[in-house]
């Protein structure tokens, strides 16, 4: 398959999956009624409550379902944080696998859905949409080619489900960075190479962006880099030029972070702190701040992978912290995280896909050096 074809394939599921998004977001009932918790080795240790929703579960299967249509063999080859099976509001379990018409899908949704024929007659005709991006020269001229089983796919849904159940909304601080809210939902998704473990393509589709009146704006953001190719939605990345902002020494954070690691941060670079990984690594991607640092175990390999392949075209990457500290950052490329192997000794369960050592991402390596010096 064409790297072009399967790039406009991601960024036309993205696409899709932030218009599910919206529509389940805007009803704030079925928002309350389709929310399930996780519970077992589903859940994320760190967050005394870890939910998945309707919402996370029918983008991830869509893209899958969307994916394997277009190219034969790669929806199989798609992972992620959710599992295809819900709970609806009656207590039913329903295992979630799309189908490939409208009426079959708006069948589906009635069953999950309890009979809310509206809803699902909204929800089916965005599953069955085919949203058509916008024709880019650069992946138009693009003719190289990869094989469908050289790969696999890592898809984060929705990131940052919390702030997406609640629905508040916030104003950015003095750098531009949102604390928390609607904002920081993401859907992200990465495509690796099975022999490296390094990502070769990615989508971050920010569906929620900016408020405009009652309606939201969205942006998306893409880019390969495979081989010698280095491509990325330019436009949409630089419409914050580098040249254009001021330089804030900004480093970005949790607000659990280590305090003693915010400690030492804080004799070189400022410090904000935000919700979701996702939203935290786009804040790198248009330079709002120079960094993200994550100490903890806390991200996943669905979380980066997306976002990492658009900053390797940039010229950034991310690393992992611990091991980053421990070493000389003259090879940067020999320290990027890979997404082929699960985490030593974890058997099963999300735990064995977590980023155990945790993360810095960056764009520029001077960045990432003054980070590591600081630090260690």
């Amino acid at each position: 398959m064409k790297i072009s074809d399967l790039s406009y394939a991601l960024i036309s599921a993205a696409t899709k999956g932030a218009n599910v998004a919206s529509i389940i977001r805007s009803e704030d009932t079925l928002l309350k009624l389709l929310t399930e918790e996780k519970t077992g080795d589903q859940k994320n240790e760190r967050f005394a409550q870890d939910f998945k929703t309707l919402a996370d579960v029918l983008i991830q299967e869509m893209v899958r379902h969307d994916l394997e249509e277009k190219f034969p063999g790669l929806g199989k080859n798609l992972y992620g944080e959710e599992s295809s099976e819900f709970t609806n509001a009656i207590g039913e379990n329903v295992n979630i696998e799309i189908k490939p018409t409208k009426e079959e899908n708006y069948k589906l949704l009635c069953q999950i859905l309890d009979g809310n024929t509206h809803a699902a007659h909204l929800l089916a005709n965005a599953l069955n949409s085919n949203p058509k991006p916008t024709p880019d020269p650069q992946l138009d001229q693009l003719k190289d080619e990869i094989e469908v089983s050289k790969i696999r796919i890592w898809i984060d849904p929705i990131d940052s489900t919390a702030q997406y159940i609640q629905g508040k909304t916030s104003k950015p601080d003095e750098y531009g960075v949102i604390y928390e809210g609607l904002e920081c939902v993401t859907v992200l998704i990465g495509v690796y190479q099975v022999d490296t473990g390094l990502p070769i393509a990615g989508v971050v589709f920010q569906p929620f962006y900016k408020l405009e009146g009652d309606s939201w704006k969205s942006r998306c953001f893409w880019g390969i880099c495979y081989g010698d190719i280095k491509l990325h939605s330019n436009k949409t990345i630089d419409d914050i030029s580098p040249s254009s902002k001021q330089e804030h020494g900004l480093v970005i954070t949790s607000s659990s972070e280590d305090d003693e690691v915010q400690a030492k941060l804080k004799k070189g670079f400022r410090l904000c702190h935000s919700a979701g990984v996702g939203y935290k690594t786009v804040c790198v991607l248009d330079r709002t701040v120079d960094a993200y640092l994550l100490s903890k175990d806390s991200s996943y390999h669905w979380d980066i992978c997306g976002p990492h392949a658009i900053l390797l075209a940039l010229g950034g990457g991310i690393v992992a912290y611990k091991t980053a500290l421990k070493k000389e950052c003259n090879d940067v490329n020999q320290l990027q995280i890979r997404y082929h192997l699960p985490k030593p000794g974890a058997s099963s369960g999300i735990n064995q896909w977590c980023n155990s050592d945790g993360l810095i991402v960056y764009r520029d390596i001077s960045v990432l050096k003054k980070i590591c010096s600081i630090i260690s």
